[in-house]
């Protein structure tokens, strides 16, 4: 991705998810909120850096250029010279319905459902799938140092241009796919969920009731002996009951030509190449990668489209019980699971319709693993 730049020699001008220029204001009140300070669109969780302190530098020593849209309330970016680009990988999203729980500090009572707007489409999207906006702006939320990459951080937000690359080797991805009656949609090959440095593009990672969990730990997959190839990443926690680790498929699940677990899924340049198998590698980890007992967690697809507890295939298989149809150094085995196995076989949760493949803790310890080379076989 990369600043939208304008001819303007003022800079971009920001707009919000309804199209609008953002608007900057100081609204509330003033005993609980700091009215020298502006935020954006009144959202108190995000205040203006400008008016704390405009004279910071970046990591490299650059100041801000100044925003001269200031005056008027109003944000205009100055982008940094030269087009520069960033390539990130996304690891999760921002959900337009956030649950808050009681131990949240700003949480009104357990249970809270706040509207989380930077999240969500603009005024004209009224239709929410699985809380999630239909037909919403695309929206990033990037880290400080790939913000600053493309422009000053003292901004806060910026317009950018993306498009999808091999997180790999940066090259172009197919963008767009047969989809049915004519159209089209876009294409990422989404049967590798998790690859030598991490996600795939595609997917989201998600642990839940966990006391650790690691994205990416760097080198923990060693390489086959003898294929002359580095050792890559793998994926780390450790659940504790009913404590469960997914990848789930974004905005994929049940369209022609993006289903990730269908044995006939489109790939561009070529005819299907059926794969009718998922297939990982796994380890217990002691924290610092030490083998052990062979993990037993409950391996299972479902299509999270479907609502609440729907949408689950037939039946599951244990990580335990699985043959060992590899082995490598410090414990590593690879499973292979038939999509037949699982029986996705009824409306709702077809394998052209999950999208979604969960590692859960079904026993009463705590259980630490590692996974890695996540994908169809």
């Amino acid at each position: 991705m990369r600043c939208k730049a304008a001819d303007d020699p003022r800079g971009t001008v920001v707009l919000n998810n309804d199209g609008r220029p953002i608007a900057l204001s100081t609204v509330g009140d003033a005993a609980s909120h700091n009215q020298s300070v502006r935020y954006f669109e009144g959202d108190f969780g995000r205040p203006v850096l400008e008016d704390i302190d405009p004279t910071v530098r970046d990591s490299k020593g650059r100041p801000f250029p100044g925003n001269s849209a200031s005056a008027s309330n109003g944000v205009r970016v100055k982008c940094f010279p030269g087009a520069p680009t960033v390539r990130v990988r996304l690891a999760d999203s921002c959900p337009c319905r956030q649950v808050l729980k009681a131990g949240d500090p700003t949480a009104k009572g357990d249970g809270e459902v706040r509207r989380q707007q930077w999240c969500c489409g603009g005024a004209g999207v009224s239709t929410l799938q699985d809380d999630r906006p239909l037909d919403l702006l695309t929206h990033f939320d990037l880290s400080y140092d790939a913000f600053e990459q493309l422009a000053h951080p003292v901004y806060g937000v910026q317009m950018i241009e993306f498009r999808p690359v091999d997180c790999d080797s940066g090259k172009p991805l197919p963008s767009r796919v047969p989809a049915g009656g004519g159209s089209t949609a876009p294409f990422i090959d989404r049967r590798k969920l998790y690859g030598p440095t991490g996600v795939r593009p595609g997917w989201i990672w998600f642990p839940y009731s966990k006391t650790r969990a690691e994205l990416v730990r760097p080198g923990a997959f060693p390489a086959a002996p003898g294929s002359g190839k580095k050792a890559a990443a793998a994926t780390c926690v450790e659940l504790t009951r009913g404590g469960g680790l997914g990848f789930e498929c974004r905005d994929c699940g049940g369209r022609a030509g993006l289903q990730p677990f269908s044995p006939d899924v489109y790939f561009p340049g070529g005819p299907s190449l059926r794969r009718d198998a998922i297939s990982f590698w796994i380890k217990p980890d002691g924290g610092g990668g030490g083998a052990g007992a062979v993990p037993n967690l409950k391996v299972f697809l479902r299509n999270s489209n479907a609502g609440p507890d729907k949408g689950y295939c037939r039946t599951s298989v244990f990580t335990g019980q699985l043959p060992a149809a590899e082995e490598r150094p410090g414990g590593w085995r690879r499973a292979v699971v038939p999509l037949s196995a699982l029986q996705c076989d009824y409306p709702g949760a077809t394998l052209a319709e999950v999208n979604r493949l969960e590692f859960q803790n079904e026993g009463e310890k705590p259980v630490p693993f590692c996974l890695a080379d996540v994908g169809m076989a």
